[in-house]
């Protein structure tokens, strides 16, 4: 039975994820002059039994058996009228909540092992591939303005990366700690970023195509790594042979799976960009082409990938995720299918609808922003190690536990700045001109590196799966889109930076700990932290001042910017998350 107790005099959240069928009983401390207290849902109003007297106050209590998530707050009358206390305390509207969910098995090569991303045209070039559009040389800056393409930005801008350079790549990848590989898009495709699919039964020539790919599976295979590709299913591109022969075709079988809004080219398309037309995702052809026996998510899985990362999730509607759930587990019950969701996962809207990606029923895990951020921010000396933890408390009170297990945690991506960039303080808001040029000063570097540690750290000391986005590992700088999407620059790597991923991935290897181990924070003033993961403790100084974190009977001294783990001296541990 899980069990909820508020008071308003102080407030600590709760834990806020229960099994389907689970009783709630749900207890509020109030003043003595309290006549009467609701707890209020979005759709019913329960009167709560006063049940004692304690400490000058008094208790009251209600249970229940939730469905679902369930968002609520308490209504207080006394003899002054009433009032409301949510989640942040009195007079708050903000609801408490607890995430519903059906139990999922976890899947343990995921949930124990380190993923590494790669964008496949600037890793690595080798092999045969087909030449095509605008071919730059490697270590080119990325085009960024529409007449560097002629005039309308197209994207088009290739530099030889395949996926026969990834294959040859793969005994570096391993020796780094990563045993996963997530590709961004790899489907046939005019752009270096694939996320406007011509045909999805294909791999992109310029890649190396149908080949390629199955070179790569058989030596992954081989080497005990696996494969997660990257799903594009809310749109195609307006070149796709299935848009061409709907808008061409008023009797096209592809006709249906679009939105023409009069006579063609006249059509919905995803964000208003006309080479990105949306799909109708819940239409029944479209979903048989998807999701049937031979179609796109079980022919990959069937050919060797392990998993998918589902493009901007948002978009795709709860009937075709229950059905690529279906797809997927029935071809392979140990694929993974992880969600881009930038935001809280367990309490998302989109499109005016509550969003049901963590009940058990859809995603495995998401995209790990929340967590992202809060590292970010406590690093940047944004925020304290209070506001630290009370975000990342929030994330773990409100995810199942085999979905925060099942994350994909990083640090940066193909749609972020690059981390270097970040942590040493590069200037916001430059011109795109500026952008392509800009390199950290040496200082800025030295800067970034230490901090960088601290991040790391937090990243695989916290739930999650720890995901480096390629180059990352190699010191590679850079802005957003384009600029954080350069080639890497194989020979002319960051050793330095290269030990400190390769030592601290080693260390979530060797502990399983900072797997399973539930989180508990014991110390978070002023930059620095002390926290349990299961047995393990772990101190961090995100500061530039010595921090000292009392510990049983000792102080743990940290420098600035630096870190410590210890195991259990018979201190309270945290526990495990049962899965």
């Amino acid at each position: 039975m899980y069990e909820h107790n508020s008071r308003l005099s102080f407030y600590r959240k709760p834990f806020g994820a229960v099994t389907e069928g689970t009783r709630v009983r749900i207890r509020f401390f109030a003043p003595l002059d309290t006549e009467a207290v609701f707890l209020c849902t979005e759709n019913e109003r329960y009167i709560m039994r006063k049940e004692w007297e304690m400490c000058a106050g008094q208790v009251f209590e209600t249970e229940f058996y939730p469905k679902e998530t369930v968002f609520y707050t308490f209504r207080v009358h006394t003899k002054q009228g009433e009032a409301v206390y949510g989640k942040n305390g009195f007079r708050s509207e903000d609801a408490f909540q607890i995430t519903v969910y059906t139990p999922q098995k976890i899947v343990k090569s995921f949930a124990e092992g380190a993923v590494y991303q790669i964008f496949p045209d600037r890793f690595c070039p080798g092999g045969t591939r087909e030449k095509c559009g605008i071919e730059r040389k490697w270590g080119e800056v990325p085009y960024y303005k529409a007449e560097q393409f002629g005039g309308q930005y197209t994207a088009n801008d290739f530099f030889g990366g395949t996926l026969w350079g990834v294959a040859e790549k793969l005994p570096y990848i391993k020796e780094m700690g990563f045993n996963w590989i997530y590709l961004n898009p790899i489907f046939d495709t005019s752009s270096n970023h694939g996320y406007n699919t011509r045909d999805y039964m294909h791999v992109a020539m310029h890649l190396g195509g149908d080949a390629a790919f199955d070179y790569l599976v058989k030596r992954a295979k081989e080497m005990d790594m696996h494969l997660m590709l990257d799903g594009v299913f809310s749109h195609t591109g307006d070149d796709s042979i299935y848009f061409l022969s709907a808008k061409n075709d008023k009797n096209s079988p592809y006709r249906e799976w679009y939105s023409f809004l009069e006579h063609p080219p006249y059509y919905e398309s995803w964000w208003g960009i006309p080479t990105l037309p949306n799909v109708r995702e819940e239409t029944p052809s479209y979903m048989q082409f998807m999701l049937s026996r031979d179609g796109v998510i079980r022919h990959y899985i069937r050919h060797g990938a392990d998993g998918w990362r589902l493009d901007v999730a948002d978009e795709l509607p709860d009937g075709f995720l229950d059905g690529l759930r279906d797809a997927a587990k029935a071809e392979k019950e140990s694929s993974v299918i992880i969600g881009e969701v930038w935001e809280d996962a367990s309490n998302k809207i989109s499109y005016g609808k509550r969003r049901r990606y963590l009940t058990g029923r859809q995603l495995d895990g998401v995209t790990h922003y929340p967590m992202r951020n809060a590292i970010l921010d406590f690093v940047r000396e944004r925020i304290h190690a209070a506001e630290f933890a009370e975000r990342v408390m929030c994330i773990l009170e409100n995810y199942p536990p085999t979905c925060i297990l099942s994350a994909l945690s990083f640090l940066s991506g193909h749609d972020t700045e690059r981390v270097l960039t970040l942590l040493g303080d590069a200037p916001e808001g430059l011109s795109k001109d500026a952008a392509a040029s800009y390199r950290l000063s040496s200082e800025q570097r030295s800067l970034a590196r230490r901090r960088l540690s601290i991040a790391l750290m937090l990243l695989v000391s916290m739930p999650g799966v720890p995901c480096v986005f390629y180059g990352d590992e190699a010191g590679m700088e850079g802005y957003g889109d384009p600029f954080c999407r350069g080639t890497f620059l194989w020979g002319e790597e960051d050793t330095e930076i290269r030990e400190i991923y390769r030592t601290i991935l080693g260390y979530r290897k060797e502990n399983s700990d900072l797997i399973y181990g539930k989180v508990s924070f014991f110390w978070k003033e002023g930059r620095a932290l002390g926290f349990w993961r299961g047995e393990t403790a772990v101190f961090i100084n995100g500061g530039r001042e010595e921090a000292q974190i009392p510990f049983g009977e000792e102080i743990v001294f940290l420098p600035p910017m630096t870190y410590c783990t210890k195991k259990d001296c018979g201190n309270r541990s945290a526990g495990y998350y049962e899965v």
